[in-house]
């Protein structure tokens, strides 16, 4: 079977067998999926953080920022390396940076968030929330955001008006 032009979207939906099959016939979307699959252990690849990263990795060189996220996710938690925080904040915010997909910058101030001991962190959060609010918000960073303006801070001084409408959009999205 032809697997070298299937899509992600294809590749996704397709057992891991077929997906080692293309990345065989050398196609580049493979690497991407694989990674996915090793990530979270899915449509019968067996769970391998270590190769989860290797591959995303490798995806992340060949084709920019889109595998960010999940590298992201893999440094902050240490799985199949050790915790690298500074690794994971990168990888949110190139995810960000070149998808505009607001999520990244919405994990990077939660990264901060859970935090406490990490460098410039009262900067940090304010950043990367205004970060993710420029690209259309998410729920993660909109919940942060509201919650900061019914605490009241300098970066979002209480006013229970945008606490509500940031709470209410979090719902929405």
């Amino acid at each position: 079977m032809d697997l070298r032009n299937c899509t992600k979207q294809e590749l996704s939906q397709m057992p891991y067998e077929y997906v080692r099959e293309a990345y065989y016939q050398h196609n580049p979307n493979a690497v991407w999926i694989l990674g996915v699959f090793f990530r979270h252990g899915k449509n019968g690849a067996p769970q391998n953080y270590e190769k989860a990263r290797q591959l995303l990795e490798i995806a992340y060189e060949y084709e920019g920022a889109g595998s960010g996220f999940i590298l992201g996710n893999i440094y902050e938690e240490g799985l199949g390396t050790t915790v690298d925080l500074k690794k994971a904040e990168d990888y949110y915010c190139a995810f960000s940076e070149e998808t505009h997909d607001p999520t990244g910058y919405s994990a990077a101030a939660f990264l901060y968030l859970k935090n406490e001991n990490l460098p410039n962190r009262d900067e940090k959060i304010p950043e990367y929330l205004k970060k993710s609010e420029a690209l259309g918000g998410c729920p993660l960073s909109d919940t942060l955001i509201g919650q900061l303006y019914i605490a009241g801070t300098p970066d979002f001084p209480k006013d229970i008006n945008k606490a509500v409408f940031y709470l209410e959009r979090s719902k929405k999205l």
